[in-house]
């Protein structure tokens, strides 16, 4: 394992390992109230939350079509979801 590679390994457990009570429960309620008539809470687990916010981002911006229209969620929401997401839904 290469340097660059062990550094984006720890720097993804470090940032799961701080995600915020508070975000994950933002993030579970906007999941509740919208996503999760169609997805699981762990669909996403383990793919990078900064990843998920740039898809659910072109999702409310209309870029990528959706069966729901997200268009309203707040930059704070989406970002809150893409931690939930992330972490599985836990």
């Amino acid at each position: 394992m290469n340097i660059k590679h062990l550094t984006l390994v720890v720097g993804t457990a470090a940032g799961l390992i701080g995600f915020s009570s508070v975000v994950l429960a933002d993030g579970k309620a906007t999941y509740d109230a919208i996503c999760s008539e169609c997805h699981e809470a762990d669909d996403f687990e383990g793919e990078s939350a900064d990843d998920l916010k740039e898809i659910i981002s072109q999702i409310v911006n209309g870029e990528i079509d959706h069966k729901k229209d997200l268009s309203k969620l707040s930059d704070q929401e989406v970002a809150d979801m893409a931690v939930f997401y992330a972490s599985g839904g836990k």
